[in-house]
């Protein structure tokens, strides 16, 4: 079995640790999506995708 790689780190900071995440088609568009998501010791994260390439990774909800 392979180690996670994970460590307690600042909300939205978790670039290279192991993480699960839930993606949210809001508009039911196919087009935009809010994603939520942890590392295995529960720094959390969000982002939110749009149409455009510019996803937005800060701080959607606090």
């Amino acid at each position: 079995m392979n180690e996670l790689r994970s460590s307690i780190r600042s909300r939205d900071q978790i670039g290279g640790d192991d993480n699960v995440a839930i993606g949210i088609d809001t508009y039911g568009d196919g087009r935009n999506m809010i994603v939520l998501g942890s590392n295995p010791d529960g720094s959390q994260f969000d982002l939110k995708i749009i149409p455009n390439g510019n996803n937005d990774e800060y701080n959607l909800f606090y």
